[in-house]
């Protein structure tokens, strides 16, 4: 089996796990869309990419295993995946697109391989995943692009480094992470800081910015963050 189509075993609600098959090449649009009872998913290495919202609304998926080959996970490919509990992203995958693992409320770790090659965050890849925290986070040398909203209201994660290479901070990108404390360094690839990145990041305790000729920073960049001290 090379490919299985858009929506084959869409709201096959008492399918519990699936092994895909060796030789597959991609997870289609939907293909697994509200298997409300879908608990296990072992994805093959010949698999290179999710298609968009493919474990959609899976409520009951516990674990997932990514293929080593993934280059990227579409949009909405886990949202609201409520029961998914941890993730490795392989080092060869470059985006993460928006709205991913949105709404995914029990992931609690999502760690990185050494060597990570991801370029792209993209728009509420993580919003609302109330206890997630990152692992690795040191792996992510290559990381350009951080979506808007890319990780609201996370309020366990804890820390984030920004990569040197990264370039854009979506709006609202960490707003609402109640938990992030100590300190947050710019990278001088940075050319915008947009709006409310860091709103209500009650715990953010200073800020750095590497020297540069000209930054921009919109409105409500730190709104909010009332432990604040040094910038």
């Amino acid at each position: 089996v090379e490919k299985i189509g858009a929506f084959a075993f869409a709201w096959c609600e008492k399918l519990e796990e699936i092994n895909l098959p060796d030789g597959l090449e991609n997870v289609s649009i939907s293909v697994f869309t509200f298997c409300s009872s879908l608990k296990k998913v072992v994805i093959p290495d010949s698999v290179t990419l999710i298609d968009d919202e493919a474990f959609s609304y899976c409520t009951s998926l516990e674990e997932v295993v990514l293929p080593k080959n993934l280059n990227c996970i579409y949009v909405s490919a886990f949202i609201n995946c409520k029961s998914l509990v941890s993730l490795k992203i392989p080092a060869g995958t470059e985006v993460i697109d928006g709205l991913a693992f949105a709404n995914c409320e029990s992931l609690e770790t999502v760690e990185f391989e050494d060597g990570a090659k991801l370029k792209e965050i993209g728009s509420s890849a993580f919003s609302c995943c109330f206890k997630l925290k990152l692992i690795n986070q040191t792996a992510l040398t290559k990381l350009k692009s951080i979506g808007d909203h890319a990780f609201e209201n996370c309020v366990s994660l804890d820390s984030f480094v920004l990569p040197e290479e990264l370039s854009r901070i979506g709006a609202s990108a960490f707003s609402g992470c109640s938990s992030l404390s100590g300190e947050i360094t710019f990278p001088a690839a940075l050319k915008t800081l947009t709006s409310e990145i860091f709103a209500n990041c009650i715990s953010l305790e200073s800020a750095k910015f590497i020297p540069k000729e000209k930054y921009v920073i919109k409105s409500g960049l730190f709104a909010g963050c009332e432990k604040l001290e040094k910038v």
